[in-house]
């Protein structure tokens, strides 16, 4: 259920809790699901253009 709302917040259907903004919000969600969301592997994977 935290995707789904995380991915409503992001594209703007939802609003984020009272507490929190919708970045921090999805950005938390994202850190839930993967802890080292924010190694350098991880920012190299999203950073690589994509093929096609």
């Amino acid at each position: 259920m935290r995707v789904v709302s995380a991915n409503l917040v992001h594209v703007g259907v939802l609003a984020a809790p009272e507490s929190q903004s919708d970045t921090g919000y999805v950005t938390g969600i994202q850190r839930l699901l993967a802890p080292d969301y924010d190694s350098r592997a991880a920012r190299r994977l999203t950073d690589e253009p994509a093929d096609g």
